[in-house]
């Protein structure tokens, strides 16, 4: 009888204190994983015991603490890695939702008081580097998935929004009468190649609500300010017609625009890195 005990007993102290080292794991990682582990944990004791007895659990043990050793550490490296590519999905959600928002203030202070450009102005500004930050967030996060010409798009976007800082420049205008075309045509072509970006990561099958809501986000401004512009410099006369009649469109393209690109954020924001382990 008391031989039998003693193995019993061996073998529930052995899960145990296995169970307690599981803690010495990320938290995340031990919500995945560490159910299974001890499972396995489990049956192993059982075979050792039941096929060499003492001699098979220290065998069991020594070769489990030498992995339990290396992949700790490895999966707190891998946290530290996952946590900073977390940060960065999240920060390219909150830059793309204060671009949506800032986009849409920038339109409806414009029409509300236009006579107070520097408001319609000061959210153009802060829509280009929104939009800049979060393209460039996006690429640091998904290089690996999106490819080179995904990595390319975000980063022509980028590019574009801080180009568009040039419109800024104080005495732009006395050199350049229309450099409002390039303060706001700058997030719209960003915005485009946000689109392009979605498109492409479409093809390859990755990350899909991401790229449903970049190709939602970015397709309407660039168009619009192709059309305003060429009108604009072609039938000075017929500009007011014409504008009366697109501003409705206009207004239903920004709130979809806008919308998609604060719900493009909001689901970045939310994100978590997959993070990728080897349990033994």
């Amino acid at each position: 009888m008391n031989g039998h005990v003693e193995p019993q007993g061996a073998f529930s102290r052995s899960v145990q204190l296995y169970q307690l080292m599981l803690r010495a794991y990320p938290r995340r990682f031990r919500q995945e994983y560490g159910a299974d582990m001890l499972q396995v944990f489990r049956d192993c004791c059982m075979r050792a015991l039941q096929q060499g007895g003492r001699a098979g659990m220290l065998q069991l043990w020594s070769i489990t603490v030498f992995d339990f050793v290396g992949s700790m550490i490895e999966q707190h490296t891998h946290k530290e890695t996952y946590m900073t590519q977390d940060k960065t999905i999240r920060g390219a959600g909150w830059a793309l939702m204060l671009a949506g928002i800032s986009l849409m203030l920038m339109l409806v202070s414009a029409e509300a008081a236009p006579s107070n450009w520097e408001l319609s102005w000061g959210f153009a500004l802060i829509s280009a580097f929104s939009v800049a930050a979060g393209l460039l967030g996006l690429r640091a996060a998904y290089a690996g998935k999106i490819g080179s010409l995904g990595t390319g798009l975000l980063l022509a976007g980028a590019i574009m929004a801080l180009l568009s800082l040039g419109g800024f420049v104080p005495g732009i205008y006395t050199l350049w009468g229309d450099a409002w075309i390039l303060a706001f045509g700058g997030p719209a072509f960003a915005l485009a190649f946000l689109a392009a970006f979605g498109v492409v990561c479409a093809r390859r099958g990755v990350i899909p609500t991401v790229s449903k809501l970049a190709v939602l986000s970015g397709v309407w401004f660039a168009p619009l300010m192709i059309v305003v512009t060429i009108v604009e410099s072609t039938r000075p006369y017929e500009f007011m017609t014409l504008r009366s009649l697109l501003q409705p469109l206009a207004w239903i393209a920004f709130l979809i625009q806008n919308i998609a690109l604060i719900s493009l954020g909001y689901n970045l924001q939310k994100t978590t890195s997959p993070q990728p382990a080897t349990a033994t």
